[in-house]
């Protein structure tokens, strides 16, 4: 909220307090509006919270700079597992069916106490799991419950660091999905199945590497593409246009290709985190100088869809874009199909089903990275499959 500049700093408290006053009379003049109906707002009775549909996990890359090795590495692992969420429509308890590499392995109960400063997840084994060290694995990282995991209900509530809270939905459509064919790509693996960076750009599209950076190389046929993928990377791939529009394409593996897949919001959660984290290289001169020092000794680049010995003529292509080009974030994730999407936006009177929630909170997620691209970029696309 801003007034206007104070002349000091009595005068500032003085519009402070005059504020504070208003809302507060707004409050008691028994309307029963709440002055910023928008925003959340703290609740401490569980009586009405309900029909949980998501837990979110927060990133590595978003934990405070003195989190713990133990929290970074619960982090990692959760980002990793399945967390299949399974709501009570009576009660804030809901069950997880949980497991790591694409499986479950059995299920979890999860109950919101309270406790001194809010509320905690009890957490506990539902049943007998039929893997048991995945799943044990899953409970310990979940001890971080309280700082890793949002959790959120269909009654319009949110567990939050501890605090449970209420806010009106929020359903604005992102705008730019473009689905595409991946019938002929494994669209669950993101890259050539190797143990080093110069392995994996040696590998892309060649002796029948069918992940989805093979599907980025025969996608993108035109113009200069180079590989960028490994440690301080700028995005999994760059490419230059004949025209001299530059995209940054950040690809990540799907978490299921059957044709029935859930709306997953962890799915895209990691690399939405990656394309934002590179913004900065939308700077050219920034990208020039940091894509001149390649992570690896051969990185992979191709011109006209054939590869090449070097970034040379890619860098060369660079030099000549000027502000009249676009700049462009391209996000690949397949797991979100056309299919899926036509039945929950397809028109009509649609029942709000958990897998509705799942999509409006996976929109709110990609509307707000738009937001922050078009700061900076043109805009931001979504890769998704046709089926």
């Amino acid at each position: 909220m801003w007034f206007r500049a104070a002349p000091d700093f009595a005068s500032f408290v003085a519009a402070v307090v005059e504020l504070f006053a208003l809302l507060e009379n707004e409050r008691a003049d028994g309307s029963g509006n709440e002055p910023f109906p928008h925003y959340a707002r703290q609740v401490t009775d569980l009586s009405a919270v309900n029909g949980a549909y998501e837990v979110r996990v927060l990133p590595p890359e978003h934990l405070p700079q003195n989190a713990s090795d133990e929290m970074r590495n619960a982090s990692a692992l959760l980002q990793g597992a399945v967390l299949d969420v399974i709501g009570q429509q009576s009660s804030a308890r809901f069950f997880m069916d949980v497991g790591l590499n694409g499986s479950t392995g059995g299920r979890l109960a999860a109950n919101p106490k309270p406790v001194n400063s809010g509320f905690a997840l009890d957490l506990g084994f539902e049943g007998s799991p039929s893997d048991l060290a995945p799943v044990r694995q899953v409970l310990d990282a979940l001890q971080y419950s309280k700082d890793l995991v949002a959790v959120y209900y269909g009654s319009g509530h949110s567990l939050v660091d501890g605090r449970i809270w209420e806010e009106r939905p929020r359903d604005f459509a992102f705008p730019n999905w473009s689905f595409e064919d991946f019938s002929d790509y494994h669209i669950e693996q993101e890259k050539p199945p190797f143990p080093d960076a110069q392995r994996i750009h040696a590998g892309i599209a060649r002796n029948g590497d069918r992940s989805l950076f093979a599907w980025v190389v025969n996608r993108y046929q035109d113009g200069w593409l180079i590989c960028d993928d490994g440690p301080g990377e700028t995005a999994d791939f760059i490419h230059i246009a004949g025209n001299g529009d530059l995209a940054f394409i950040q690809v990540k593996g799907a978490k299921s290709r059957a044709p029935a897949r859930r709306v997953a919001l962890g799915a895209f959660e990691v690399v939405v985190s990656q394309a934002l984290k590179n913004l900065v290289y939308t700077d050219r001169d920034l990208l020039l100088k940091t894509l001149s020092s390649p992570c690896v000794a051969l990185p992979a680049c191709w011109n006209l869809g054939a590869r090449t010995t070097s970034r040379s003529e890619f860098l060369e292509a660079l030099q000549l874009g000027d502000a009249r080009n676009r700049t462009d974030i391209v996000i690949v994730q397949p797991h979100m199909s056309q299919r899926t999407h036509q039945r929950l936006r397809g028109g009509g009177s649609i029942a709000v089903s958990d897998d509705l929630l799942r999509l409006r909170l996976l929109e709110d997620l990609l509307n707000s990275a738009r937001s922050a691209v078009t700061e900076v970029a043109s805009d931001l696309t979504v890769v998704g499959g046709l089926t």
